[in-house]
């Protein structure tokens, strides 16, 4: 009996990791994922949005487009995210993430009565989300049936990925110091903004961008672009992202992506946030400032992230708290580290000693005064190429082009550079 109840307790551990696995291989429910509207399968997805619809037992005398376009949405998310290797939708289940604003068109009451009358008619199933003891939660999953691919099949439509499309709904967004979403009355600034991302988006959307995965699979991108400021003040933050474009692949992936029948390449600026707050010091650094903490370039790119925690922490404890946080999120961070002796505390230890001259920024919360500055760079170098009708695509403190507009842009970054920061020179190099 013993036996049995250890071979049980084995198996159901089993299940449940594997169960676990499942579940996690997901995105995150996004209303800026629909079809896209000039698919020559278009008619037959709003013929099985119909259907579906039409089968659901909710409200159908109020606002019965909006519902609609729901049951369309939620039926893009699950999709998509099967054609992007991809299990489940996570979504959050709790009313107050849902109220009517700029950031949200979607009210919790409606998105309920739909998500309950899918499972109902058999269409989806989901998973409960979870709080646990240590303060973190598990959202919610939900996934396609069997009955509604079949649907979606028998109406022509093959789950790919160039069925899609993705637009935030608010392409300016404002955080508060909780990083929750504020509101704000529009400005010249926030409309300036907004345009110069419409535009830039309309344009990338315009191509066909697609990369190869490690797993050899073409996967398109949908590089949509929206600005995110920081603690309630358009002076801090403003950075560029993406949420399913170039920023969420892997660098050795970067080199695999075709802009329209060309391929891409990627410019990046040498020792970016180093270099500006030596120029804000009005100081000219002769040359990579990495190097001076060390010239393997194995470890580079974990040197970059300690350093943000060094300008985003209030004190240096919290900076060594943060750095190790990311390594104990990071295995293969915390082994490249071990194999070569260093600990977070000696990086930080070595950049007091090795940029003494810029030591009032660390440990200062400068991080997103910092941003800011690269934001406004990184903006004007993107508007630069929309401008001339050609598609570019932000990774922060680098940039994608087709090949032929190689030197274009590192003219461009040098000398967008240079402007933002009072004549001061950054080197510009392809990204390895």
């Amino acid at each position: 009996m013993r036996a049995y109840l250890a071979r049980r307790a084995a198996t159901d551990e089993y299940k449940s990791k594997k169960k676990a696995k499942r579940l996690g291989n997901n995105i995150i429910f996004d209303a800026g994922i629909d079809f896209a509207n000039e698919i020559k399968e278009r008619k037959e997805i709003d013929r099985l949005c119909r259907r579906v619809y039409n089968g659901l037992n909710i409200n159908k005398v109020y606002k019965e487009d909006s519902k609609i376009k729901l049951v369309r949405i939620l039926i893009a998310n699950l999709l998509f995210a099967l054609s992007q290797g991809k299990n489940t939708v996570a979504l959050n289940k709790s009313p107050n993430k849902y109220p009517v604003n700029r950031y949200n068109f979607i009210g919790y009451t409606t998105l309920k009565a739909i998500l309950d009358e899918l499972e109902n008619e058999g269409l989806i199933e989901k998973e409960k989300g979870k709080h646990f003891q240590n303060g973190k939660a598990w959202l919610s999953r939900i996934w396609p049936t069997d009955k509604l691919l079949n649907m979606a099949k028998s109406t022509g439509i093959s789950i790919g990925d160039d069925l899609y499309k993705y637009e935030p709904v608010e392409l300016v967004v404002l955080r508060d110091e909780n990083k929750k979403y504020k509101q704000y009355d529009d400005t010249e600034l926030t409309n300036g903004v907004r345009e110069r991302l419409k535009k830039a988006n309309t344009l990338n959307a315009s191509y066909s961008i697609w990369y190869t995965d490690t797993d050899g699979y073409r996967r398109k991108l949908y590089p949509s672009l929206h600005a995110v400021y920081n603690n309630s003040s358009f002076e801090l933050g403003g950075r560029l992202y993406t949420r399913h474009g170039q920023q969420q692949i892997k660098r050795k992936e970067r080199k695999e992506i075709f802009i329209g029948s060309q391929k891409g390449i990627e410019m990046d600026f040498s020792g970016y946030h180093l270099m500006l707050m030596y120029a804000d010091k009005s100081i000219q650094f002769p040359k990579d400032p990495y190097t001076l903490i060390s010239d393997n370039y194995e470890l580079r790119g974990i040197l970059k992230l300690i350093l943000l925690r060094m300008i985003n922490s209030a004190t240096e404890t919290q900076a060594i708290r943060a750095g190790n946080k990311m390594l104990m999120d990071d295995y293969g961070m915390k082994l490249i580290l071990d194999s070569n002796r260093l600990t977070v505390r000696k990086i930080i230890d070595k950049f007091k000693q090795k940029h003494e001259r810029i030591k009032e920024y660390f440990f200062s919360r400068a991080g997103l005064k910092l941003m800011n500055k690269d934001a406004k760079i990184a903006l004007d170098i993107v508007s630069h190429f929309i401008d001339k009708g050609i598609p570019i695509l932000p990774v922060h403190d680098s940039f994608i082009v087709q090949a032929k507009y190689s030197t274009e842009l590192k003219q461009v970054m040098e000398s967008t550079y240079k402007h933002h920061t009072g004549g001061f020179d950054c080197e510009v190099k392809e990204s390895t």
